[in-house]
């Protein structure tokens, strides 16, 4: 706690704010929370990029962090869950749920949801010299996507993509997709 700055009620608030973002950026799944009126508060990494994809492909090419239109009308009625398939994307859904605060919106999609096989000792400690993100891309590489596969699937660009496989070569002392393969495979 030696990192929290100010004293009264709203540099607590403000401390707890930061907190929860840390420690919900980190998880896992693919959480956005919204209050009642729609209005984001806050989010996981993996929420970030799933409802950017989310908004990115729907017919207007949405790019804002904001609820997709079909659910709007959950927020005014409050009812329990919902769920909501992807207009386009059909591995791409949703389930939003009331909490007392808000509502919380869980992108579940067939992408996030092969999880990682077991890998060998040889394979983990060559991940570990790779960022996470220089992870995602290793990971994927090795299950034959290209560089644009990638990209669609990250929420990234082809370019970033590439610079992120370039770094891991570079990390790993591989040549190519084929050696990258071999040693965290």
């Amino acid at each position: 706690m030696a990192n929290l700055r100010g004293h009264g009620p709203a540099a607590f608030e403000c401390n707890i704010k930061t907190i929860l973002q840390g420690y919900l950026w980190n998880s896992p799944e693919a959480l956005v929370f919204f209050d009642h009126r729609g209005a984001l508060l806050y989010q996981s990494a993996q929420g970030e990029l799933q409802f950017k994809r989310w908004n990115r492909t729907l017919a207007h090419g949405q790019e804002s962090m904001s609820l997709p239109a079909a659910l709007f009308p959950v927020l005014k009625d409050g009812k329990g869950p919902t769920q909501l398939q992807h207009p386009a994307l059909s591995g791409l859904s949703a389930n939003l749920e009331p909490t007392p605060g808000g509502f919380v919106l869980r992108i579940l999609s067939d992408q996030l949801q092969d999880g990682p096989e077991p890998l060998s000792a040889q394979a983990l400690a060559a991940l570990q010299k790779l960022s996470r993100s220089e992870q995602r891309v290793a990971r994927l590489v090795v299950k034959g996507l290209r560089n644009d596969q990638i990209a669609e699937r990250l929420c990234r660009s082809t370019r970033t993509v590439e610079y992120q496989l370039n770094s891991a070569f570079r990390k790993l002392g591989v040549r190519n997709r084929v050696q990258l393969s071999l040693l965290i495979s």
